[in-house]
């Protein structure tokens, strides 16, 4: 922490002990951001960015001005988190003595997620922003490193996809506004996907290449070029990247609304090589859910449901083969080590029936439970399930045991040293790594949410409306912050920064 000295402005230096924060306003914003700086006030644009075609990536390096007069985040003890508190207000925060900073970020949509735009590394941070571009700040020393500029043309023609995909949706019934609207609502979400790719110098972007189709780039920051990386038809849906960190799975097809699958189709990209080839699914396949599995080898759900599904396959991507390891229905699939955990539910008589299944298809293990259970937790070698009102501890030869009441969460420390528990009960205990409760912790309210600090030395914990610090070498408690975000089921936008 003492070798950073963030030059960031503050216009008003404000070091609170935190006892709360005020709510956010919906109020519609009026202007851009232009660079970020350390400031209690926050004025957004209400515009979401949507990229172009081609772009110039230029390099940059726009350091802030300095702070003034000279205090810097190093006098916040560590670790620091960088958590959103209003629609378009930040602070980075230290839990340990309860104190915080305004943070000005260049943030033009309120659901803008910190995680997802964190570059592998942790350091760097991609902000979209309006009229195709983007900037790339170094969260450490706050300086703007790159630039996005996306100046080409649109080149897609949405009448002319309307044309294409129509024969493919046929089952949807959809008038011809309705297609035209599904087909815009593609684009926009497909020329929408962006992400850091393999380390902080590539970004995978979507953008258009054709009149009736998108296409995955590769954009280098440090040469300020991009690659077109695939040219096949229709709209890139969702990309993938493989464990082997070369492979790509890509989905792409006209519109985007479930119950379509015609116009799909699937991909494999090799960067590595440069070569796309056709991914072919088993044959009896509708509305599939296709994801990787392992290297080498991609899941196939034959057809997914909002509870399990029906049939299950593994296709080898070097050979192509596909090996169907489940025919019939399952509530739940899960993979347990090198095996496949089914669990069916039997509405009639409310049992339960768990199978352990090899990848070939060959059944290890079954227990029936005369309970209607869940799969909640995997610990180790155990899986936690939950059978009407109780959790029960599963080992991998399916042996059951009663392990506590109805479990709401339970979260490991960064060290897996311990767990915190949290029961439907609103009770809340310390667990040791074998799951042995080894006390009660005196929470201030029941958690929502629970977020460790690196060190594992304690805990942040989330209630409706409210953040609370818990110190495990002191036994003490700290109210952080209150905001109306802290309210709803979505868990906290946030991520801690390494200033060491």
């Amino acid at each position: 922490m003492k070798r950073f000295l963030v030059p960031l402005i503050i216009s008003m230096l404000t070091i609170l002990y935190i006892s709360a924060c005020t709510s956010f306003s919906p109020s519609e914003p009026e202007t851009v951001v232009s660079e970020p700086t350390i400031t209690p006030t926050i004025t957004p644009v209400t515009q979401t960015p949507v990229l172009s075609h081609t772009p110039s990536l230029t390099p940059s390096l726009t350091p802030l001005p300095s702070m003034t007069p000279a205090v810097s985040l190093s006098d916040l003890e560590a670790p620091l988190l960088l958590i959103q508190t209003g629609f378009y207000e930040y602070q980075y925060l230290s839990p340990k003595n309860q104190l915080s900073i305004p943070v000005e970020l260049p943030v033009i949509d309120p659901n803008f997620r910190l995680s997802a735009n964190r570059s592998p590394s942790g350091d760097l941070m991609f902000f979209p922003q309006q009229e195709n571009t983007g900037k790339i700040l170094n969260l450490i020393t706050g300086e703007v490193v790159h630039t996005y500029n996306f100046e080409s043309p649109a080149l897609f023609n949405p009448e002319q996809a309307v044309l294409e995909a129509q024969p493919l949706v046929t089952e949807l019934g959809l008038t011809d506004a309705g297609l035209l609207d599904a087909v815009n609502q593609a684009h926009q979400s497909s020329t929408q996907l962006l992400r850091w790719f393999r380390d902080d110098r590539y970004h995978l972007s979507v953008q258009d290449s054709g009149e009736t189709s998108t296409a995955l780039f590769l954009d280098d920051h440090h040469t300020g070029t991009r690659l077109q990386l695939e040219d096949k038809p229709g709209l890139v849906e969702k990309f993938m990247v493989g464990p082997d960190g070369e492979t790509i799975l890509l989905k792409k097809g006209f519109i985007f609304t479930p119950g379509a699958n015609r116009d799909d189709q699937y991909y494999l990209i090799n960067i590595k090589d440069n070569t796309t080839q056709i991914l072919q699914l088993p044959e009896d396949v509708q509305n599939p859910s296709v994801n990787w599995f392992s290297e080498n080898t991609i899941s196939v759900i034959h057809q997914a449901s909002m509870i399990g599904g029906s049939g299950f396959s593994l296709i080898d991507t070097r050979t192509m083969e596909i090996s169907q390891i489940i025919t019939g229905d399952f509530s739940n699939l899960r993979r347990v080590g090198s095996h496949l955990l089914t669990i069916q539910h039997d509405n009639h008589i409310g049992n339960t029936t768990f199978e352990l299944l090899s990848l070939e298809g060959q059944l290890v293990a079954s227990q029936v439970v005369e309970s209607r259970c869940y799969f909640q937790f995997t610990v180790g070698n155990h899986m936690i399930i939950q059978c009407d009102l109780d959790s029960f501890i599963m080992d991998q030869e399916l042996s059951v045991e009663p392990f506590f009441d109805s479990i709401l969460t339970l979260n490991p420390a960064p060290d897996r040293s311990m767990y915190v528990m949290v029961s439907r009960s609103d009770l809340s205990f310390l667990l040791d790594p074998d799951l042995n409760i080894l006390y009660e912790l005196p929470l201030e309210e029941t958690p929502v949410e629970i977020r460790w600090l690196p060190d594992s030395s304690g805990f942040l914990y989330r209630t409706y409306g409210r953040l609370h610090y818990f110190d495990l070498i002191s036994q003490t408690g700290y109210l952080l912050l209150e905001s109306d975000l802290f309210s709803d089921y979505i868990n906290i936008n946030a991520i801690w920064i390494n200033f060491d």
